[in-house]
């Protein structure tokens, strides 16, 4: 539960397959709490409500009793078949029946601006504080360095990337810091805008892959992931109430079951931190842009490429020209002030958890893990399209916590974030990138490693981007 404060975070592509196991022994069952080694916390994570993780781990007690319900008894009567509108983040249309005690606007900082935002940005800003504008006329004034920012581009219509990277505990990672750096380095290398969120540690090495250029920039101010606002309170609720409320998820079927790699405090803090650095990015203005696309700095990764023997060459093609302008421009005039993601393409592993699936009654808490829809690792949007979505995934990750439901993944918190804003987030297969080369068989994603030749035909659209409705086409679906 969050106890005072805020949220967000940059996804990693961080992934643990269970490999040669039976069904039985693949499943997630609860550790020993009182034989568990430390290795499973973040050592400097401290004393947990006046005692050790692990002892404050062994009497946690589930809130199933206390679960709170929806108000709309029956999303499809309230969602399917309807003429939907998009709606504010402070107007879902579903929601629980316990409110949170806080909210965005309550806990998100005023951010000054290192160039001015467009006059559209200042207007969602001036509606989100509630029409007090005089400190917006007044609230530009350089970094926190004091440096100001000068674009070598006049074209504002570019689309500038924002990642992050993050080094956690030893113990709570699947892939070297060095491998994580060398998937950046090929984003870095695309040559596009972009934004760099990193420890201050990380930053002389992440700086040397781009020199000499205001349009990659690096951004120090938060030194650890739980430095990050909307982090700084949730140490308690991801070492202990999510990491036990991941224990009692039961599998949809015997191919189909939570993955405990994901099950690390600090991974829910990556994970949960993409919202605010957007928000950061887009308030801030560093980089003179209208639309942003957020990419987990470990995208660019082959599966299993810790060995050494991946052949860089074969990056070449996608770097070069990483971005489509035209699939971004057709993207944007589609969803307007809607985001676009990717959605899982493999449903075997991932079917598609319409309505029917017991993922949506907050009942069936065991379930929620089910309802994974959307690869997070590309968020593609305008800069109201970005601050909306970091505001209203705050606002349901808030939501969602006060009903003890399963909040230590961001792709769990999404659906439920396209479910109470309609035509708010899109998806479609691939996000405006350049085609990627026939030889690259594997390429790394958040949490699956694919062929690309393994996507839906259906879902693909050579030469432009072109969005779909969710709401409409998956969870309303009957199949």
């Amino acid at each position: 539960m969050r106890f005072s404060s805020s949220l967000v975070t940059l996804t990693l592509g961080l992934a643990c397959t269970v490999v040669g196991k039976s069904v039985e022994s693949a499943l997630p069952i609860a550790p020993d709490t009182q034989t568990n080694s430390t290795s499973q916390t973040n050592g400097d994570a401290g004393d947990l409500y006046g005692k050790s993780i692990l002892a404050s781990r062994a009497a946690y007690k589930w809130r199933r009793e206390n679960a709170g319900q929806w108000s709309e008894k029956n999303l499809r009567s309230t969602l399917c078949d309807k003429d939907l509108k998009p709606t504010s983040w402070d107007k879902p249309v579903l929601s629980w029946s316990k409110k949170s005690p806080t909210s965005p606007k309550n806990y998100l900082p005023r951010i000054k601006a290192v160039n001015p935002r467009s006059t559209k940005v200042d207007d969602w800003l001036k509606n989100f504080y509630a029409g007090s504008y005089d400190w917006l006329k007044n609230f530009y004034g350089g970094s926190s360095s004091g440096e100001k920012s000068e674009s070598k581009h006049d074209d504002e219509s570019r689309t500038t990337i924002v990642t992050a990277l993050y080094s956690g505990p030893e113990e709570e990672s699947h892939t070297s810091i060095e491998t994580y750096l060398r998937r950046l380095n090929r984003l870095v290398d695309t040559g596009q805008p972009m934004l760099v969120y990193c420890e201050p540690s990380l930053k002389p090495k992440i700086a040397s892959m781009r020199e000499e250029d205001k349009d990659f920039q690096i951004v120090t101010e938060f030194e650890t992931i739980w430095d990050v606002p909307t982090n700084k309170d949730q140490k308690g609720n991801f070492n202990v109430e999510q990491w036990n409320m991941f224990w009692s998820f039961k599998p949809a079927s015997h191919k189909n079951y939570p993955d405990e790699g994901f099950n690390f405090a600090f991974f829910s803090a990556v994970y949960n931190a993409k919202a605010y650095f957007l928000w950061h990015a887009v308030n801030q203005n560093r980089i003179r842009s209208d639309t942003w696309m957020w990419v987990d700095a470990g995208l660019l990764g082959f599966a299993g490429e810790d060995d050494g023997t991946v052949d860089e060459d074969l990056w070449k093609p996608l770097q070069k020209d990483f971005i489509d302008p035209t699939k971004v421009k057709n993207a944007v005039e589609i969803v307007g002030d809607g985001v676009v993601m990717s959605l899982y393409p493999d449903w075997s592993s991932h079917p598609p958890a319409n309505f029917n699936n017991p993922c949506w009654d907050p009942s069936q808490k065991t379930a929620t893990w089910q309802c994974v829809h959307f690869l997070s690792g590309l968020v593609l949007g305008t800069s109201v399209a970005m601050l909306d979505f970091a505001v209203k995934y705050m606002q349901t990750f808030d939501e969602m916590d006060a009903n003890g439901l399963y909040v230590g993944r961001e792709e769990v918190v999404l659906p439920f974030l396209a479910a109470r804003y309609p035509e708010f987030i899109w998806y479609t297969a691939l996000l405006p990138t350049r085609s990627v080369p026939e030889e690259i068989k594997f390429m790394r994603v958040p949490g699956l490693a694919i062929t690309w030749s393994g996507w839906p035909k259906e879902y693909i659209w050579p030469g432009q981007a072109a969005p779909r409705d969710p709401i409409k086409e998956v969870f309303c679906d009957q199949r």
